[in-house]
């Protein structure tokens, strides 16, 4: 009989004490340890995550957690330490934690399963037959939902929005920042006609007021950010503060889009989403996610309402490929410091110009495009720049602020 025990950070001292401390890191002291992390002024989503579900549970005793072994990665060891009879670490068994929370929920109780992103992956099976066939209420807290930085490919939450917003009778939410974050949970606990589930990323928010206590958001409903001309852009998740930089800087220009947070991806907000593209001559939508996401069931809305529409539509993903691990992985920036999500995007619309070709000269665009090449871009993207520079010419006025937006916002 061989028992094998695994220790994490085996054979470094300050690994092996450090519990999980040395699961994902940037720099840190060799000698003792210790992580030389940037300091904030805004709290993580995880954290806001777990505040927020002590405020409710505080007011409803039917409120638990389920965890996968990782009560410190998703904040619910702060719960734990204010309700341990109520937080339960199932271990490295996500399917059994989704099957236990459904139970839960078909008991009477109201769940919070608290999983990473791409862990809830190995529990696809029975969110479909154990809780959505169902219909039972569990509320799903995505955590690291999006690009991890340090944590790598293995750890980014690319799929969640896709693979949940096509079961029947979900609601899937996205936070755009901290305070959104409250609201949402305050609404996944009210919410019993049904499995939620409401995703937020790894790392600090973006340092808004944050509200006393989470109000409950009304479902399928977004929210106008500011309103403008001639593009709409629809955000789903916390990419909304890239998106008002970029239209801060092209205010300068006299660039005015319309900005639009969805919240939902299920159930849509058709009304939404309808009034900005009847009311724009381009709507773009912007998710951390992979095709088959948000986009996708945007830019199948008017098919199912038997509307045609001339308007161009067109979407950014933050996933053409595998993310790169790096603690700059996820972070926005500008062009001084290309990101791997600014790549991605920068991808998008290179294939957006090769497949929307208009009459209207931009040698702007071209010129940018080449600064581009000269400061940031890998040899690959800027070998297809360079052979494809001819179709940045033919680009209309909408499409090239959705280029200009997305490459040097």
């Amino acid at each position: 009989l061989i028992h094998a025990v695994t220790k994490k950070g085996k054979g470094y001292a300050p690994a092996e004490f450090a519990r999980d401390k040395g699961h994902g890191v940037g720099k840190f002291d060799v000698v003792t340890g210790a992580q030389k992390a940037t300091p904030s002024n805004a709290p993580s989503y995880t954290k806001v995550f777990a505040r927020s579900l002590i405020a409710e549970a505080a007011d409803d005793s039917r409120i638990v957690a389920v965890t996968a072994a990782m009560p410190d990665g998703t904040g619910l060891d702060l719960f734990a330490e204010r309700f341990p009879g109520r937080c339960f670490d199932v271990g490295i068994a996500e399917q059994h934690a989704v099957t236990f929370a459904a139970g839960l929920a078909a008991g009477g109780m109201r769940p919070f399963a608290a999983l990473y992103s791409t862990f809830l992956q190995r529990g696809y099976d029975q969110v479909v037959h154990d809780v959505a066939i169902q219909r039972l209420p569990v509320r799903f807290a995505i955590d690291r939902a999006g690009l991890v930085g340090a944590d790598g490919a293995t750890h980014a939450g690319a799929y969640d929005t896709a693979y949940l917003a096509n079961l029947p009778g979900f609601v899937v939410m996205a936070a755009a920042d901290e305070a959104e974050l409250v609201h949402m949970v305050a609404t996944a606990a009210a919410h019993d006609a049904g499995p939620i589930a409401f995703r937020y990323p790894r790392g600090e928010g973006t340092g808004v007021t944050m509200p006393e206590r989470g109000e409950v958001l009304e479902i399928g409903k977004g929210r106008m950010i500011r309103e403008g001309g001639g593009v709409a852009i629809l955000s789903f998740g916390t990419r909304l503060a890239e998106v008002l930089a970029a239209c801060e800087a092209l205010a300068a220009r006299g660039i005015a889009p319309t900005v639009a947070d969805a919240r939902f991806a299920k159930p849509l907000d058709r009304a939404l989403i309808l009034a900005l593209a009847a009311g724009h001559e381009a709507l773009i939508t912007i998710e951390e996610g992979a095709v088959g996401g948000f986009g996708s069931h945007v830019a199948q809305l008017p098919a199912s309402t038997r509307r045609r529409s001339r308007r161009r539509f067109s979407k950014f993903w933050a996933w053409h490929r595998w993310a790169r691990a790096g603690p700059e992985a996820g972070r926005a920036t500008p062009l001084s410091s290309f990101s791997s999500v600014e790549r991605a995007l920068c991808q998008g619309a290179l294939d957006l110009a090769a497949h929307q070709l208009l009459d209207v000269a931009r040698d702007a665009l071209a010129q940018f495009a080449h600064q581009l090449l000269a400061h940031r871009l890998g040899h690959d993207l800027a070998q297809r720049v360079l052979v494809e520079n001819s179709l940045f010419r033919g680009l209309g006025e909408e499409d090239l602020l959705g280029l200009a937006l997305f490459l040097f916002g």
